[in-house]
């Protein structure tokens, strides 16, 4: 198990331990999505689990690919749905191929639950993706 070695990056819900899945934020937040995709393939032979398959999920969005992100984003919503993140990227999976009504169930569905914290700037967040901003 790795030490924690950077600051969360804004990244994603979780505050990880796992050097290689920093280091990979770190990649796709600059752009650079097959330095990324490389970590993130190297974190698999290490360890699975929720977050890695957001940090995946997330790739493939910047890359574009929201038909691979959506499965991946699926998981860390069911395994941990406290997270207002999870929903939210999944949400924007949803609306990139186009599902827009189920993405915005999902937002609501995420809005219902007490647990998760999600503030108003992500209900502006929200609106303009929608309004492909």
């Amino acid at each position: 198990s790795g030490l924690v070695l950077l600051p969360r990056s804004g990244g994603g819900p979780f505050a990880t331990k796992h050097p290689r899945l920093q280091v990979a934020r770190i990649f796709r937040d600059a752009g650079q999505l097959r330095d990324a995709e490389t970590q993130l393939g190297r974190a698999e032979e290490l360890y699975g689990g929720p977050e890695l398959a957001f940090e995946l999920g997330r790739l493939f969005l910047a890359a574009g690919l929201p038909e691979r992100a959506e499965p991946l984003l699926r998981r860390p919503v069911h395994e941990q749905p406290y997270e207002s993140d999870n929903w939210l990227w999944l949400a924007r999976s949803l609306a990139a191929l186009g599902q827009l009504f189920q993405a915005r169930a999902q937002v609501l569905k995420a809005l219902r639950q007490d647990r998760l914290q999600i503030g108003v700037g992500y209900l502006a967040l929200w609106r303009s993706w929608m309004r492909g901003e």
